[in-house]
Protein backbone atom coordinates (compact mmCIF):
# COMPACT_ATOMS: atom_id res chain seq x y z
CA UNK A 1 0.00 0.00 0.00
CA UNK A 2 3.06 2.53 0.87
CA UNK A 3 4.53 1.66 -2.92
CA UNK A 4 0.63 1.95 -4.38
CA UNK A 5 0.57 5.61 -2.32
CA UNK A 6 4.07 6.71 -3.32
CA UNK A 7 3.57 6.13 -6.78
CA UNK A 8 0.51 7.93 -7.15
CA UNK A 9 1.86 10.93 -4.91
CA UNK A 10 5.21 11.07 -6.75
CA UNK A 11 3.83 10.27 -10.72
CA UNK A 12 0.48 10.88 -10.97
CA UNK A 13 0.16 14.09 -8.97
CA UNK A 14 0.61 16.56 -11.51
CA UNK A 15 1.09 14.24 -14.30
CA UNK A 16 0.52 16.27 -17.80
CA UNK A 17 -1.13 13.21 -19.61
CA UNK A 18 -3.84 13.37 -16.61
CA UNK A 19 -4.49 16.63 -17.17
CA UNK A 20 -5.09 16.74 -20.87
CA UNK A 21 -6.92 13.81 -21.09
CA UNK A 22 -9.38 15.67 -18.31
CA UNK A 23 -9.56 18.17 -20.19
CA UNK A 24 -10.78 16.87 -23.39
CA UNK A 25 -13.34 14.80 -21.90
CA UNK A 26 -14.57 16.95 -19.03
CA UNK A 27 -12.64 14.67 -16.10
CA UNK A 28 -14.23 11.19 -17.22
CA UNK A 29 -12.16 9.18 -15.23
CA UNK A 30 -12.88 6.43 -17.38
CA UNK A 31 -10.42 7.96 -20.35
CA UNK A 32 -7.91 8.48 -17.19
CA UNK A 33 -7.79 4.67 -16.42
CA UNK A 34 -7.74 3.27 -19.95
CA UNK A 35 -4.82 5.45 -20.91
CA UNK A 36 -3.23 4.17 -17.54
CA UNK A 37 -3.62 1.06 -17.70
CA UNK A 38 -3.13 0.39 -21.08
CA UNK A 39 -0.58 3.14 -21.75
CA UNK A 40 1.57 4.59 -18.84
CA UNK A 41 4.24 2.67 -17.04
CA UNK A 42 3.45 4.07 -13.90
CA UNK A 43 -0.23 3.02 -14.13
CA UNK A 44 0.44 -0.62 -15.28
CA UNK A 45 2.81 -1.11 -12.10
CA UNK A 46 -0.15 0.50 -9.80
CA UNK A 47 -2.60 -2.21 -11.83
CA UNK A 48 -0.27 -4.91 -10.62
CA UNK A 49 0.18 -3.58 -7.31
CA UNK A 50 -3.46 -3.88 -6.79
CA UNK A 51 -3.94 -6.82 -8.36
CA UNK A 52 -1.07 -8.21 -5.55
CA UNK A 53 -2.90 -6.25 -2.88
CA UNK A 54 -6.37 -7.94 -3.96
CA UNK A 55 -5.34 -11.35 -3.89
CA UNK A 56 -3.69 -11.17 -0.13
CA UNK A 57 -6.61 -9.34 0.87
CA UNK A 58 -9.59 -11.58 -0.24
CA UNK A 59 -8.49 -14.91 0.51
CA UNK A 60 -10.83 -17.25 -0.68
CA UNK A 61 -12.95 -19.23 2.23
CA UNK A 62 -14.86 -21.94 1.71
CA UNK A 63 -17.66 -23.18 3.85
CA UNK A 64 -18.87 -25.90 5.79
CA UNK A 65 -22.19 -26.62 7.29
CA UNK A 66 -22.55 -28.91 9.58
CA UNK A 67 -26.74 -29.13 9.26
CA UNK A 68 -27.84 -30.86 6.09
CA UNK A 69 -30.66 -28.08 5.68
CA UNK A 70 -27.99 -25.64 4.66
CA UNK A 71 -25.97 -28.19 2.73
Amino acid sequence: MREIGSLLDGRCDGCPQLKELNRIHGHSTSHVDGYCQRTCEVGLKLKGLGEQLNATLSPRVELAFDDEEYA
